[in-house]
């Protein structure tokens, strides 16, 4: 199951979620984030061998800490995550990253019991993270700890849409 968030009201983000079979339809989940202009942020990224979640493998991981409404630059960190799988030349040439980066990786079960353990209080945002990243990560959490991911997300690009629904543009990365 993906996640999704659509609803704001007064600095509090409602969470939404969605299953994988019903990618536009978005169904209200009970819980809150809270104030949003109080929390701690993670930004977090991940390349992959592919766009499957079911079916590839994460192949870096990426994250930047924003503590107090400030970036957090000693907190940033990144690492290259071992799989077992080959990532295809036009994944390699999107991403930069190549087999050989991967073959001295982090293990993936080690690099997310550090994320966990490290920002399970923070809340963790990607751009389009509810189509990929955060699927991915809650997929291969529940495989290494039998739990979903215990941590609370949010999407730019959902938050921009809801606040923004006069643009009809693909809201990318280079758009935002």
């Amino acid at each position: 199951m993906g996640y999704v968030g659509h609803t704001m009201e007064r600095n509090t983000f409602h969470s939404l979620k969605i299953s994988d079979e019903m990618r536009e339809s978005y169904q209200i989940r009970s819980y809150m984030l809270g104030d949003l202009l109080s929390r701690n942020y993670l930004m977090i990224d991940l390349e992959a061998t592919g766009l499957d979640y079911h079916q590839e493998e994460i192949t870096e991981i990426a994250v930047l800490p924003v503590e107090d409404m400030a970036v957090s630059d000693a907190g940033a960190w990144s690492s290259f995550i071992q799989t077992s799988r080959q990532i295809p030349k036009n994944i390699q040439e999107l991403t930069g990253i190549s087999n050989a980066d991967t073959k001295n990786g982090m293990p993936l079960r080690e690099a997310l019991s550090k994320l966990v353990n490290t920002y399970a209080d923070y809340v963790w945002v990607a751009q389009c993270g509810f189509e990929f990243d955060f699927p991915f990560l809650d997929q291969e959490y529940h495989r290494f700890f039998s739990e979903p991911l215990p941590v609370e997300v949010l999407d730019t690009k959902i938050l921009f849409a809801h606040l923004h629904p006069e643009i009809s543009e693909t809201i990318s990365t280079n758009f935002l």
